[in-house]
């Protein structure tokens, strides 16, 4: 890890545990059979990692490019 890049992982983990949570509260109300669940299931882990796992992934690269030319 660079020096000075931020430790993403506490948002990856929050992210998570948001989704998590949300998923399971909206199983809860949904009768849905063990297929459909799953897919919904996939649905959340798949939004999560596009919306959270990408820009962070981006970010850190810029930053350690940065690191890496000022080096």
């Amino acid at each position: 890890q660079a020096r000075g890049t931020p430790n993403w992982c506490a948002s990856a983990d929050s992210a998570e545990r948001v989704r998590l949570r949300e998923t399971e509260r909206v199983l809860r109300k949904l009768d849905l059979s063990r297929e459909q669940a799953e897919v919904v299931e996939r649905l959340s882990h798949s939004l999560v990692e596009k919306l959270v796992d990408g820009p962070i992934a981006k970010v850190t690269a810029i930053i350690e490019r940065t690191y890496q030319s000022a080096a």
